[in-house]
């Protein structure tokens, strides 16, 4: 039950009784208000979505509970049970639960809450390090250019607007299950905000192709994809799917790029070479610590996010 999806007057109301750090979702606001209400040689046991445990946007809640309140319990319940719930994907629906148990009191010597995501499978010694993955690495999300047919298309149809700025795109069904990259068959086509397409050939393409293209917020030039490509295009990365079974590592030549928020990891200067960054990343250590701290998702997959590989230890 999500703040931003609330009825105007109950977003009224609600600012005015909710501490801020309680404000994003409905859970956040009962976990703090059971907080407020323990006596001292209480505890409060939950079921919870696993969420506000792990994701960044609960951090000061954390922070807050932490406070007065450490972790007596805490531990997975199993999908089959009735608390689990599967994502519809479709508009308006319900997000997905994986449920948790937790037992909190006012003993701080456990356990502790702390703005630090907090892996509801139990800490593990490989987790403890002084240097993580974003200390040597560059780690970064993918643009995501809009539907194919705008500004990602076949190879045959970029081939018929020469005069684009054009790149190979990769995506995860350009992948192969031994983890190698096959010939891409699309190209991206890279614009300018301050410059219209000079070609009246690609300026047309995308114009006549606009209908397919999902509403977009704000003010940018209908010559624009939602997302601006960014990620430097002059050396060779590493691929990670965003949503796997496990860490996938694919090593990928310069001037190519990745899309729909796939991502893309790059040793820092001076730091150790691309072979040793995907040695790094497909051992053991790194496989268990993605399964303990990534989001799940269904059919045992795993959400990977630029967040948890910046914080992978090292």
């Amino acid at each position: 039950l999500r703040f931003f999806n609330l009825p105007p007057l109950f977003k009224h109301l609600y600012t005015k009784r909710v501490p801020k750090h309680a404000l994003a979702d409905l859970q956040h606001a009962f976990l703090d208000r059971c907080r407020s209400l323990l006596t001292p040689d209480g505890e409060i046991g939950f079921v919870t979505a696993d969420r506000w445990l792990m994701n960044s946007t609960a951090a000061e809640l954390r922070e807050n509970l932490g406070r007065d309140l450490g972790i007596a319990h805490l531990s997975r319940l199993d999908p089959a049970t009735s608390f689990y719930r599967p994502k519809t994907r479709k508009q308006g629906s319900p997000p997905r639960i994986h449920p948790v148990e937790i037992l909190l009191n006012h003993n701080l010597s456990g356990q502790r809450l702390t703005r630090a995501p907090i892996c509801p499978d139990g800490e593990h010694s490989d987790d403890l390090s002084d240097s993580f993955l974003g200390d040597i690495a560059s780690v970064r999300i993918a643009p995501w250019l809009g539907p194919l047919g705008l500004w990602v298309v076949p190879a045959a149809i970029a081939n018929l607007y020469p005069e684009g700025d054009w790149i190979p795109a990769i995506d995860t069904d350009d992948l192969n299950p031994d983890n190698t990259l096959r010939p891409p068959t699309r190209m991206a086509l890279r614009t300018f905000p301050d410059l219209m397409p000079g070609s009246p050939g690609l300026a047309w393409h995308l114009w006549k192709q606009r209908c397919i293209m999902p509403k977009r917020e704000g003010t940018r030039p209908w010559w624009m994809p939602p997302e601006t490509i960014t990620l430097p295009l002059d050396q060779p990365f590493l691929l990670i799917p965003r949503i796997a079974r496990s860490l996938r590592v694919i090593e990928v030549p310069s001037g190519y790029l990745p899309i729909n928020h796939n991502l893309s990891v790059v040793a820092a200067p001076g730091t150790m070479s691309l072979a040793q960054l995907k040695e790094l990343l497909t051992a053991d250590r790194s496989q268990n610590f993605i399964k303990r701290h990534a989001p799940r998702l269904e059919n045992g997959f795993y959400s990977i996010t630029t967040t948890l590989l910046r914080r992978l230890p090292v």
